[in-house]
């Protein structure tokens, strides 16, 4: 009570409320933004054929480098029948078996690179099969059909010729064609087609 007997003025709840909200225990907490909803994760028969895709992408390194190693061993026999070669056909041509070698290096310098850029590539395609894209799948789909198809004879001569680098390629492009043809069956079961269709919707 204030000495001229007067009570001190009521507080304005309503215009505080306004600015700060409810008073008391009823207050709502505020709205938690909503998350986006979870991308729906591919069948087993996908990630299954995304593993064997990845093995036959080392293999095809592993063929890749022992290709190369047998060509390296036999530089000297290949350059001499390049020098030979261009000899019949022009014998003009100054060509030593010096630069043979020379040129036989470059060349297999460039099919590694070439060769790595494709593993890579490859591996791009493989992740897009991944996320359902169906034209990765086609790509994928006629190059595991070429490599199964390649791997046939393959089976049918494996040990004819000798020489234990020879073996090893054989193996290598055999076991390329099973899991070739593993990945791309697949790619094309029910519930993988499922899941592509679903994709393209998306």
């Amino acid at each position: 009570m204030s000495n001229d007997g007067q009570r001190p003025p009521e507080p304005d709840w309503a215009r505080w409320e306004a600015e700060h909200g409810p008073v008391g225990f009823d207050a709502t907490p505020p709205q938690q933004p909503e998350r986006p909803a979870a991308r729906s994760s591919a069948p087993l028969d996908i990630e299954t054929s995304r593993h064997l895709w990845w093995g036959v992408t080392a293999l095809g390194l592993i063929s890749l480098i022992l290709t190369l190693m047998m060509v390296n061993s036999d530089r000297t026999p290949f350059a001499q029948q390049l020098v030979d070669d261009v000899a019949r056909q022009d014998p003009s041509l100054p060509l030593t078996l010096e630069s043979a070698e020379s040129y036989l290096t470059g060349a297999l310098v460039l099919m590694a690179v070439i060769g790595i850029a494709f593993a890579g590539l490859f591996l791009y395609w493989v992740n897009k099969m991944r996320l359902g894209r169906l034209w990765a799948r086609t790509v994928l789909t006629v190059i595991g059909t070429v490599t199964v198809v390649l791997a046939v004879p393959q089976l049918f001569a494996f040990g004819v010729d000798g020489g234990a680098m020879q073996i090893l390629m054989s193996v290598a492009g055999i076991l390329q064609g099973v899991l070739a043809g593993g990945a791309v069956y697949l790619m094309h079961r029910k519930d993988s087609q499922a899941y592509f269709l679903a994709a393209r919707k998306r």
